[in-house]
């Protein structure tokens, strides 16, 4: 069963409300991510490195025209591409609210308030 995309007011609120949300998204973007890898691993490592850095913008892309409104914050690409990371944040200020943080084709979802 796919895991559906949490809308943006689950975050709204700290607890357990938010806390699920952070889960339910990072499900949704690690399945995606996983799906692409799996269906391009034939294709060979360099290939894989080629399309990282697109699927990983098109994902965020995807969150953004529902509402997320992330922020690119910081960005390394390598050949090897399980050196290469991606940062996005969605907060008021930078490195504040829904924190992306993109491993070659993982990603770790968390939440940061400057008052928390």
């Amino acid at each position: 069963m796919a895991t559906v995309l949490p809308s943006i007011e689950a975050f709204a609120a700290a607890g357990p409300v938010r806390e699920q949300a952070l889960q339910q998204l990072s499900t949704w973007i690690n399945d995606d991510l996983t799906q692409h890898f799996e269906s391009n691993r034939a294709l060979g490592r360099e290939h894989l490195a080629s399309t990282l850095i697109e699927k990983v913008e098109n994902l965020v892309s995807n969150l953004d025209s529902v509402g997320y409104s992330f922020g690119r914050v910081d960005y390394g690409g390598d050949i090897n591409f399980e050196n290469s990371y991606q940062t996005f944040s969605n907060g008021e200020e930078m490195m504040t609210g829904i924190i992306l943080e993109f491993q070659g084709f993982s990603c770790n979802v968390s939440w940061s308030d400057k008052n928390e």
